[in-house]
């Protein structure tokens, strides 16, 4: 994948499915902590998502993002995101209980919103919100 021509065609950009494969990942981790037949498929996906932001942002971003990738540290703000995530889920199974811990989920959230945010800086262009965002 090439970010050195970014077309102005709105389906040509990469970031979109950068940024919907990292929803869709933490959605599959959350569910993982209510279907535990899913968890295998979630951490794979997970890994993979990891592994495409890893050589991305080692590729364009340079090796701090890389190291700041590697080690995700989860704040409140990535905490809360899984949290909504975790209650939508949990509505639509229309399973009610309180929210599970699911330090997966919230250290992609942390890595995606680094990657989103370096890459952003780097194209020099908006970061978008994520579903996640309301």
């Amino acid at each position: 994948m090439a970010f050195t021509y970014r077309s102005h065609r709105h389906e040509y950009d990469p970031e979109p499915a950068l940024r919907h494969a990292a929803e869709v990942t933490v959605a599959a981790l959350v569910a993982a902590g209510h279907e535990r037949t899913l968890r295998t498929t979630a951490e794979t996906l997970c890994s993979a998502l990891a592994r495409l932001q890893c050589t991305i942002a080692d590729t364009y971003l340079g090796k701090g993002v890389t190291r700041r990738l590697s080690s995700p540290r989860p704040d409140m703000g990535d905490r809360h995101a899984v949290d909504t995530v975790d209650r939508l889920l949990a509505a639509g199974l229309e399973r009610a209980g309180p929210a599970a811990a699911h330090p997966a989920a919230a250290e992609t959230v942390c890595r995606s919103r680094i990657f989103l945010t370096e890459l952003h800086h780097w194209s020099r262009t908006r970061t978008p919100g994520h579903e996640w965002d309301g």
